[in-house]
């Protein structure tokens, strides 16, 4: 399978201000957005430890007032890092070749990671506030074709997909007589799939079978 790690800024100038966005809005809205850009057959669904490393990583590059993939944090320096240090879910695995050779695996593997950062955008503060924040960075992805491509993807066996969207959302002005506020965004997508096992049986605790 195809690993892919890119990103995506843009900016311009504005002023600072103080302002509440509500991200975990917005974050809903972004899963939500993405969602319909996909085969509506196959929705990717939201992944709580994905969740955690999208936010560890949109964490370091607010702090660090960076835009990257990278991480300098020791064992989280790389998307695959992350993904696998904060993904909880395992499964029991045995060779089918070799019933005694069994171990723990993981039960997703890392598909891609992407990123924007926009800076000096202006949004009317209404009630649509968050949509449209959501919107705005959804057009950012949709409008480059590789970071379309890992949004639209799917696994070539139609394994069940998983990610999340983790934004962090400043105001740097906000007008009070034009009701709008101009903002810096930050944006952290890290995506997984279902591991294709093969020539194995997996455990099911439900039933404790083993299932190929």
């Amino acid at each position: 399978m195809y690993r892919f790690s890119i990103l995506l800024f843009m900016f311009s100038n504005s002023l600072f201000c103080q302002l509440q966005i509500n991200n975990s809005k917005v974050e809903k809205l972004c899963f939500e957005l993405h969602n319909q850009e996909r085969d509506s057959t196959k929705p990717r669904k939201v992944n709580m430890d994905c969740k955690k490393a999208a936010d560890f990583q949109v964490k370091y590059l607010v702090h660090n007032d960076i835009v990257s993939h990278q991480n300098k944090t020791a064992g989280y320096e790389n998307p695959i890092d992350r993904f696998e240090k904060f993904m909880s879910e395992k499964v029991s695995i045995k060779d089918q070749n070799n019933p005694k050779l069994l171990h723990n695996q993981l039960m997703y593997e890392y598909t891609g990671e992407i990123i924007c950062w926009s800076y000096g955008y202006k949004f009317q503060n209404d009630s649509l506030l968050e949509f449209n924040i959501a919107k705005h960075i959804l057009h950012q992805f949709i409008n480059s074709p590789m970071h379309y491509h890992i949004m639209v993807s799917m696994t070539c066996c139609n394994f069940q997909e998983i990610g999340y969207f983790s934004t962090n959302i400043e105001v740097l002005e906000y007008n009070e007589v034009s009701n709008d506020c101009t903002l810096e965004i930050h944006c952290v997508a890290i995506f997984g799939s279902r591991y294709p096992f093969k020539d194995t049986y997996v455990y099911d605790p439900s039933t404790g079978k083993w299932i190929d």
